[in-house]
């Protein structure tokens, strides 16, 4: 009933938008701080609000001091402690760097081109990569094929968990793996046998990744050796896991693609 009369008071592009940024003020509201930059659950609002904000502009009458009201009323919401501000939203976009989060849109889009890069430096049309943030190559790039690694795209994994996930690496071969932290805890990619048989770390774009073998040797030729020493502030090293396992590989230099 509530619906139904928003719905004639507003129309139905204006009580989609009042009923989204309500709906999803009340779940940030409910859930706390976000994982991550300050905001980042919130900044889907960004786009309604200020359509509903064109909406009350541009005609100025009953039906649109809801929107604008709604959207005051938001703002004031967002200005709050551990909200949306401009400085969070500034961190997402990869403006403001005076912090240590990394985990923002610009941050993967780097891992994204880092893809693209093996791709171009491999000469192919297209790529197929394994990662668990499939949002960076999605911010980038129109020519990778993604392999997800986080049940997030992924039908088969999200029926049946990690259980397989040696044999289901081994199906689908991707050229480039990138893993870190939890993915590469619960995958326990790093005792997978293919993974250890098939796949050789590399830099590049300050990021670290592994490329299948193969692809590795028709890189060689365009890498140049970095010390292993100086590898570990890159982009996916870091976490205990990851690093005992690169340290497991007992090299002393690793290839940094040009």
């Amino acid at each position: 009933m509530v619906a139904t009369t928003l719905g004639r008071t507003l129309g139905p592009l204006a009580s989609f938008g009042v009923g989204y940024v309500i709906a999803a003020t009340v779940f940030n509201i409910v859930i706390g701080n976000n994982w991550g930059y300050l905001g980042r659950m919130e900044l889907s609002i960004v786009p309604v609000l200020a359509a509903l904000t064109f909406l009350a502009i541009g005609r100025f009458d009953e039906r649109r001091q809801w929107a604008l009201v709604s959207g005051a009323i938001l703002l004031i919401v967002l200005s709050a402690p551990h909200a949306l501000q401009l400085k969070n939203l500034n961190i997402a976009l990869g403006r403001d760097t005076s912090g240590t989060v990394t985990v923002t849109p610009a941050y993967y889009r780097q891992t994204g081109i880092a893809y693209e890069s093996v791709r171009t430096a491999l000469g192919r049309t297209s790529l197929d990569v394994m990662t668990p943030d499939i949002g960076g190559a999605s911010l980038c790039c129109n020519d990778l094929r993604i392999v997800d690694s986080a049940m997030l795209a992924n039908r088969e994994l999200a029926e049946k968990g990690y259980a397989k996930f040696d044999s289901y690496l081994e199906r689908t071969r991707p050229d480039v793996i990138e893993t870190h932290d939890m993915w590469a805890q619960v995958s326990d990619i790093y005792n997978s046998h293919f993974f250890q048989e098939n796949y050789t770390p590399i830099v590049v774009d300050e990021t670290w990744l592994y490329v299948r073998n193969d692809d590795f040797e028709a890189l060689r030729n365009a890498c140049s050796p970095v010390a292993a020493g100086t590898t570990k502030g890159l982009r996916n090293r870091g976490n205990s896991h990851d690093e005992k396992y690169v340290n497991s590989l007992g090299r002393t230099a690793f290839c940094r693609l040009h």
